[in-house]
């Protein structure tokens, strides 16, 4: 499992992280979020031992990171967003490369190689150089690597970025059965990926955490509350508006042709007011339907929240 305490990096007079704890236990994924220059990157090299924290402490599996380098990264598994392959080797000759890197004996090289072939499903391309692959054989590849030693923590950077759908299902599925036992930490801008894949997340903003949990808990505390798109035959008139905003946060959808499309944000408040609304300025109900909240939205919401500040500072 990875354990990481009050992570601090500072570079110069910028605090690039600053206080990031987190835990990812065995069997879980976890979806690393925020936008772009929220940390991400600088959390991942500490967690897999590439830059040293200048405060706080990681764990692997029980080891430290920094007082038990050598055997904390051996149980790790990683993959930046780039696959770190080289271009003039076969797909055979680069998982035996990091197969003697890792410290295969010769008949241990053979198997684990084989093995990845196999599971990965890399038989005819074996023999292919990697500079003749596409991004989705090169990402297959990548992560057949960093799974060769069996891992106990896998740890990713937009894995799935710039891959095909068919490659990205074909990605997700190899992830979710590896992390059925293994602590998996998956640092993505696809919101709709960790929501699908991610049972807990943690959301950085300018190096800090903003927000952390179950992902399912996160959506209902940032993106709680109910929410309608409701459809009316006709024209809207101005004190129906006034009313509905009343009632919650609105706004006008893509209207539909013979009328107009409103989703609106009622709080506690059930179906029932809208009925109400619509019945007291006689408007023709033609739909009323939940919207179901996403992780998207929490994002949104929790962005709103943390904006302003000093949340102009460059990180990675």
């Amino acid at each position: 499992m990875i354990e990481a305490v009050s992570l601090t990096k500072w570079y110069a007079r910028l605090c690039a992280v600053d206080g990031v704890s987190l835990s990812v236990r065995s069997g879980q994924i976890m979806g690393l979020l925020g936008p772009n220059g929220a940390g991400k990157t600088t959390v991942l090299r500490l967690l897999t031992g590439f830059s040293a924290p200048d405060a706080g402490s990681v764990r692997i599996c029980g080891y430290d990171l920094v007082e038990e380098r050598t055997r904390a990264q051996r149980l790790i598994g990683y993959l930046p967003e780039q696959s770190p392959l080289y271009a003039s080797l076969t797909v055979a000759e680069q998982l035996r490369f990091v197969a003697r890197a890792r410290g295969y004996r010769r008949m241990e090289i053979r198997d684990a190689v084989n093995a990845a072939i196999d599971r990965f499903g890399l038989g005819n391309d074996a023999r292919r150089l990697v500079s003749q692959l596409s991004k989705g054989m090169r990402q297959r590849v990548g992560l057949a690597q960093a799974l060769l030693h069996d891992p106990q923590v896998l740890i990713l950077d937009e894995p799935t970025s710039g891959l095909d759908p068919s490659e990205t299902q074909r990605y997700r599925s190899t992830i979710l059965q590896f992390a059925q036992n293994k602590a998996v930490l998956l640092s993505t801008h696809v919101l709709a990926e960790a929501e699908s894949m991610c049972a807990a997340v943690t959301i950085l903003r300018d190096g800090k955490v903003v927000a952390a949990g179950r992902t399912a808990d996160v959506v209902a505390r940032f993106a709680g509350g109910s929410c309608y798109r409701v459809r009316v035959t006709g024209t809207v008139p101005a004190a129906a508006y006034n009313a509905l905003s009343r009632i919650g946060t609105f706004r006008i959808v893509e209207p539909p042709a013979d009328g107009t499309a409103i989703e609106i944000d009622t709080g506690s408040a059930g179906g029932d007011v809208l009925h109400e609304w619509a019945v007291r300025f006689g408007l023709r109900l033609n739909g009323l339907e939940r919207v179901v909240r996403s992780l998207e939205a929490a994002f949104v919401a929790i962005e709103q929240d943390s904006a302003g500040g000093d949340g102009d500072r460059a990180r990675t």
